[in-house]
């Protein structure tokens, strides 16, 4: 198939609308997150903080590289105006690809899960360690979940 023709995104490009939802929660997560341990008196604390900017820094790189790609593959995701359906459990978000509008959703449960399985991802990451195996199980079971819920905006 002639890549020029597609209107459907491919896999790798449906990931990162999802990693471009994801990581704005993820970074509001972690600061307020920090906050909290701000005012606590812990004997950790500074090491929690200091996890935690690393985390903000990871997260932040990504959400700027997962931007420039999107921009260069001409994907244009609304974030702002998001559509919340079936009494608050579902979110979804408008896109457009090649011309073509489309929309992207989540449950909240499945946001939740993913979210959680990013962060101890990105924690991993912040003390220089790759997943490991039994984290890439988690994979499967996401994947178990079934594909996000799409609803096409024609």
């Amino acid at each position: 198939m002639d890549g020029d023709k597609r209107t459907r995104p491919l896999h790798e490009e449906v990931e990162m609308i999802r990693d471009a939802i994801l990581i704005p929660f993820m970074i509001q997560m972690v600061e307020k997150n920090m906050k909290e341990v701000e005012y606590q008196q812990h004997v950790l604390k500074r090491a929690f903080l200091m996890t935690g900017q690393t985390i903000l820094d990871l997260l932040t790189e990504d959400q700027v590289r997962i931007r420039r790609e999107l921009l260069a593959r001409k994907i244009r995701l609304d974030l702002e105006n998001v559509e919340v359906g079936f009494s608050g459990s579902i979110h979804t978000y408008s896109y457009l690809y090649r011309g073509y509008q489309d929309k992207f959703g989540m449950t909240r449960d499945v946001m939740r899960y993913e979210i959680s399985f990013r962060l101890a991802a990105y924690t991993s990451r912040a003390f220089g360690k790759e997943v490991q195996e039994g984290d890439k199980a988690k994979d499967k079971d996401i994947e178990a979940l079934g594909p996000p819920v799409r609803q096409s905006g024609q």
